[in-house]
């Protein structure tokens, strides 16, 4: 079964890497970095001043932790099930299309998928209202596009990207469950005192 689920993954991973050409490969180098995304942010965080006002600051707590928590997840899961990552794999690194260099040694789970699906989803979650909260979906497709560039730099598999997105899916509905239960609580506590 893991075989089989093994060989799948890297199949899947060859078939995506194969899709590039010279000018796509500076696009996924610099989309894969994090200060090309900085604009991103920086909307993100003024619309969540704009939306939350006085409880901004918790909530900023909340997706820091979100982002804090994902990445030491992550990080935790690669030492911990030492997947090397595909390009660190010589049965098939001749194969795989890296043009960004490899990055460390493993790989399960994708940092990168953890952070963006993490974000992306605490932000969703937190939100209310539907019609508000419709024009949030387009973090998923930047979410999406953002663990897709480390397939494409054959740095990731499909199955560690998989990973990444669960767990950043799991840590910001931990995140929101702290926020909605203490962390909103902070602002009045501080404006009695």
């Amino acid at each position: 079964m893991i075989e089989t689920l093994h060989s799948w993954d890297v199949a899947l991973l060859l078939k995506l890497n194969s899709f590039h050409n010279p000018s796509w490969d500076t696009v996924m180098s610099v989309s894969t970095g994090r200060w090309i995304w900085i604009p991103i942010y920086l909307a993100l965080f003024v619309l969540i001043i704009l939306r939350f006002r006085k409880q901004a600051i918790p909530v900023f707590i909340a997706a820091a932790l979100t982002i804090v928590l994902s990445d030491q997840v992550s990080r935790a899961c690669k030492y911990g099930f030492k997947r090397e990552r595909p390009c660190h794999n010589e049965m098939i690194a001749s194969q795989l299309h890296v043009p960004d260099g490899c990055g460390g040694k493993y790989g399960f789970v994708s940092s990168h998928a953890a952070n963006s699906f993490g974000l992306s989803f605490f932000i969703w979650l937190l939100w209310k209202g539907r019609k508000q909260r419709r024009w949030l979906l387009l973090l998923f497709p930047w979410a999406i596009y953002m663990t897709y560039t480390r397939i494409y730099l054959g740095v990731h598999y499909p199955l560690d990207i998989a990973g990444g997105a669960f767990v950043g899916l799991a840590v910001a509905a931990l995140s929101v469950f702290i926020y909605r239960r203490w962390l909103v609580k902070i602002v009045p506590a501080v404006r009695n005192t």
